[in-house]
């Protein structure tokens, strides 16, 4: 311990006798962790567990009914309807839970998920709305604040219930009121509130609404035409469910895919396709970002190299000039750790020595850099935040919550892959220069 103290406290010396040389050390070290940690944070926010989507590792999207031709190929796609919804997912076996969605993400425009009630002052205000069923509410795991959730008894007998954000709540009720049994909608298209929730963020487009009403009683009216069979199936849904693992989802892809075999025949003889579209919660975000079709074909590695190669430069190259400057350093330093070895120091010792400067050397660079990342999301997290998000459900107050910018592991991940580069970087100029005899490095000029 009294070895590693003093280590630290000639790091922290050389910091103030060195201080261009530190300053720019952590300066790139600094930079390189915010610019890491912007990205791992968006990252984080499309694809880890996060409120409500704390299900994302169970979760499966089903987006579209794809029509094939006869040699297996898309010949055209579009969503499905409640019927449809009814027909052939409702009550498959092989999930845990199953709900129609209007998803707002740029692959799946289903209308604009726009609703109007009126406020308070009898205006009619425009919210962002779903339409599901109750098990919505399995799959995301809302906080009640009031009242319950759209139930299974809701969706057979069509009652005209909606859950509603408690920022909306308060909005249209004021921060006192209970809105529990209270109206909203418009005339004619009224719903009563049985539940208020804390909000999801636009930043988790899947989960986000203000309103969440009831399916059935909204499409309680719908006339299809029979005589166009296939026309039945055609709506504004997609698909989302859970399954316990992954030979859950295997065995929900075979159900499906007989399921459309079935339906093949009947709807004259048209080869469709429920799983074409088929994917699990990373899959469909790389989809959406990259606008790619769906690729069953792409192993692992596939989805994520592009991801891991991004933060590779990003780290390793500023680690390659950090490497340039700590080899010019050790030239400089040469005569001294000659000295050093003259008088009986050991080249391990010499060498822990310069770890130990760049360890704290980059964990201050990391503290300032992990700063500087929350700083720019939230000075300029309007123009960070529509690079990598849905703009059109993006506002004013759209924000990274806390539980993102404070994930400790994130953080961790970050600064230990910097912290790594950094010492390779460090270490093998050092331990080239203090590979020279001692004679040789006594003569050095300083």
């Amino acid at each position: 311990m009294k070895i590693l103290l003093l280590y630290i406290k000639h790091a922290l010396h050389m910091m103030r006798e060195e201080k261009l040389f530190s300053g720019i050390y952590i300066a790139g070290t600094a930079l390189a962790i915010a610019f890491t940690m912007v990205m791992a944070i968006v990252y984080y926010v499309k694809l880890a567990k996060i409120y409500p989507e704390v299900n994302r590792d169970k979760m499966v999207y089903i987006d579209n009914l794809c029509f094939m031709d006869k040699e297996g190929r898309v010949h055209s796609t579009c969503h499905f309807s409640d019927y449809a919804f009814e027909k052939w997912f409702a009550h498959a076996k092989n999930v845990e839970y199953v709900a129609p969605i209007y998803s707002k993400s740029d692959r799946i425009s289903v209308g604009n998920g726009k609703r109007n009630i009126i406020g308070k002052n009898g205006k009619l205000i425009e919210v962002e709305s779903q339409v599901t069923n109750h098990d919505f509410f399995n799959i995301f795991k809302f906080e009640f604040l009031k009242g319950r959730p759209i139930t299974r008894e809701d969706v057979e007998q069509h009652n005209p219930v909606a859950v509603i954000t408690n920022d909306l709540a308060e909005q249209l009720f004021g921060k006192d009121v209970d809105p529990v049994g209270k109206m909203i909608g418009e005339e004619g298209d009224e719903y009563r509130i049985c539940g208020v929730v804390k909000g999801a963020s636009p930043l988790t487009p899947v989960s986000y609404a203000q309103v969440y009403v009831n399916y059935s009683y909204y499409y309680q009216n719908m006339v299809y035409d029979n005589e166009s069979l296939s026309g039945n199936y055609i709506g504004g849904f997609s698909v989302i469910a859970t399954v316990k693992d992954n030979a859950q989802y295997q065995a929900l892809k075979q159900e499906l895919d007989a399921t459309a075999a079935r339906w093949s025949q009947i709807m004259e003889g048209e080869p469709i396709s429920l799983t074409h579209t088929m994917s699990n919660h990373a899959q469909h975000v790389v989809e959406i970002e990259n606008e790619l079709v769906p690729f069953h074909s792409f192993t692992d590695w596939d989805l994520v190299k592009p991801y891991v190669g991004l933060f590779f430069i990003l780290l390793f190259v500023p680690a390659i000039n950090l490497c340039g400057m700590v080899a010019g350093r050790m030239e400089r330093r040469l005569s001294e750790m000659g000295v050093r070895k003259a008088f009986g120091a050991k080249r391990n010792t010499l060498l822990w020595q310069v770890v130990w400067e760049n360890m704290v050397l980059t964990l201050t660079g990391g503290i300032i850099g992990l700063v500087l990342s929350w700083v720019a999301l939230y000075v300029m997290r309007d123009t960070i935040l529509t690079m990598f998000f849905d703009s059109d459900l993006l506002n004013d107050t759209t924000f990274v919550s806390g539980e993102v910018l404070f994930a400790p592991l994130l953080f961790l991940g970050a600064l230990l892959a910097m912290l790594l580069l950094n010492l390779m970087a460090a270490v093998f100029p050092a331990w080239l220069s203090l590979r020279k005899p001692i004679v040789e490095s006594m003569m050095e000029k300083r």
